[in-house]
């Protein structure tokens, strides 16, 4: 009988699953995303789960942090543990976290003009 064990190596020739997976991951016009991964068990549903994870962790401006739900019976046990886990890795990566509110400010800025040109062709509504 086969070990039932997931692995970072493609022995099952998944690497054009691997590949679209990463490049939905990195394409910032396609997020927010969900990827979705169904198979019967022991079909590499957690080994292309570890080749992909693999391949992100390869560049620093993702972090990819690791979640077992399974481990959760009760649901606000499972979502503090995933807001805990969220912050360890986030603050474990403090570059990430400098871009991170970098591009926010940068939204800010963004979203503060668009505002201001709205109410620029809108007139004052303060009397509504």
């Amino acid at each position: 009988m086969w070990s039932d064990n997931e692995t970072s190596i493609d022995l099952l020739g998944f690497q054009h699953l691997t590949k679209a997976a990463c490049d939905i991951v990195k394409n910032k016009r396609l997020l927010p995303a969900t990827i979705g991964i169904y198979g019967d068990r022991g079909s590499g549903k957690s080994s292309l789960i570890q080749m992909v994870k693999a391949e992100l962790e390869k560049d620093e401006d993702i972090v990819v942090l690791s979640f077992n739900g399974w481990l959760f019976e009760v649901f606000e046990d499972a979502k503090t543990a995933l807001m805990g886990t969220i912050l360890e890795e986030l603050l474990s990566h403090r570059n990430f976290l400098r871009k991170a509110s970098e591009e926010a400010k940068k939204l800010g800025k963004r979203l503060l003009k668009a505002c201001e040109l709205i109410e620029g062709c809108h007139g004052d509504r303060s009397s509504f």
